[in-house]
């Protein structure tokens, strides 16, 4: 999974373009539950077939895997995720979850304030003045479908973790950016994953609508 990490980073290096956020530090994503990882290349095999109106980027129609070990702390400044990998880690600090309403009350859609990109050593003092609260090993696929009216980019992946619970399959369709600059259009990006949601449950029956996150399955409060 290095290996991995390392040629998705090439990849995004070397074939992917600026993307524009217009909604700077929060996270925005649907999340689907599925019992295996069976679904996947059937999902992507859709969007690459052309059978939406969201399409697989011509510069950019690689399926990306990565993994990493995410640790749960706990210090005076609240919980904080910090995801290992090689000999560094990234600390991820997450605000409460508001449940987004859509047009076909899916009830699965979250948005909540994401800050993340402080890369530390993996001995950090961060992480050893604070209480380790649970930790699992995430694996993950994905890749990026556009919206070519919108110009905006959206990251497909399935994601498979590992923990004292046991083993977690989960889909999410996660807002990404915007290939121009411009003015914050919360209500279309809603629309758009809407819609991606809608045809994975629609296409896909074994996707179920969710909105547990890796958090509350490992029991961390």
């Amino acid at each position: 999974f290095m290996a991995y990490n390392f040629l998705g980073l090439h990849h995004i290096k070397t074939s992917g373009k600026q993307l524009y956020k217009e909604l700077k530090d929060y996270e925005l994503e649907s999340k689907l539950e599925t019992q295996t990882e069976e679904c996947f290349q059937g999902v992507k095999q859709f969007f690459r077939e052309g059978n939406s109106d969201f399409r697989l980027p011509s510069h950019f129609p690689y399926t990306i895997e990565s993994a990493s070990i995410n640790r749960y702390y706990k210090n005076d400044q609240g919980l904080f995720k910090a995801m290992f990998r090689r000999s560094e880690a990234e600390i991820v600090r997450k605000g409460n979850i508001e449940v987004v309403k859509d047009r076909l009350g899916l009830n699965c859609i979250l948005k909540r304030k994401e800050a993340k990109g402080n890369i530390v050593p993996i001995d950090s003092q961060i992480m050893a003045s604070a209480q380790l609260q649970g930790e699992l090993l995430r694996m993950r696929k994905a890749f990026w479908v556009n919206n070519p009216q919108t110009y905006r980019s959206y990251h497909i992946s399935l994601d498979c973790c590992l923990g004292k619970p046991g083993i977690l399959y989960e889909v999410e369709v996660e807002y990404v950016g915007r290939h121009i600059d411009s003015e914050t259009n919360e209500g279309e990006i809603i629309k758009d994953i809407t819609e991606l949601t809608g045809i994975l449950i629609e296409k896909f029956p074994e996707l179920r609508p969710s909105r547990l996150t890796k958090q509350d399955w490992l029991g961390i409060k």
